[in-house]
């Protein structure tokens, strides 16, 4: 290989630092944008929630500001400083999903969940399948499905913009959270 076909792939694959702040920049507002449809998902339940028992609503009042609050520091391109708290805020909202649809809350009532009220012709209830123990843990509608979908897709995105070091650890954490977290439900009888 001659000096002048080295150097030509060498250039080739340098990495332009402008490309690197680009892209960067274009991940902070893509983790924006989904920030924002989690949160307006979540404002949207805050009513229906409301009606099951005032902690679960207001809880995620609390929540869909603080991912709107976060949603507006991203766009505005203030990611590094929030990386930590933004990964901690939408892994604990993906959490949240995941135990209110499998588990239940712990503050919700037993059975006051509007889901279950509705009666289907022809059907026991309204349609759902009885399982037991089942009473109080809502049905995740649409509007759940996009808001946890969107949340766990900006949380793969912030954990993306980590420095390899810390991307490494902060995946093995949360992998090693959900591992426990699983482990957890089978011995409380769900798995």
């Amino acid at each position: 290989m001659s000096r002048t076909s080295v150097g030509a792939a060498t250039r080739t694959l340098s990495i332009d630092p402008e490309d690197v702040i680009g892209r960067r920049a274009r991940e902070a507002r893509t983790a924006g944008v989904l920030a924002g449809v989690a949160a307006a998902s979540a404002l949207v339940a805050v009513p229906d929630r409301l009606s099951e028992g005032i902690p679960a609503g207001v809880f995620l009042l609390v929540a869909a500001t603080a991912q709107l609050w976060v949603a507006r520091a991203l766009w505005r391109r203030d990611a590094d400083r929030l990386l930590p708290w933004s990964i901690l805020l939408f892994a604990g909202m993906v959490a949240f999903f995941v135990v209110e649809h499998t588990v239940g809350l712990p503050f919700r009532g037993r059975g006051g969940s509007p889901h279950h009220a509705e009666p289907v012709p022809g059907g026991q209830g309204n349609g759902m399948p009885i399982v037991p123990g089942a009473d109080g843990i809502p049905a995740a509608g649409v509007v759940d499905l996009v808001g946890a979908v969107a949340g766990l897709v900006a949380l793969a995105l912030l954990v993306g913009m980590l420095p390899e070091k810390q991307r490494r650890r902060v995946v093995n954490l949360l992998l090693g959270i959900a591992v426990w977290s699983f482990g957890l439900l089978a011995l409380a009888g769900f798995a």
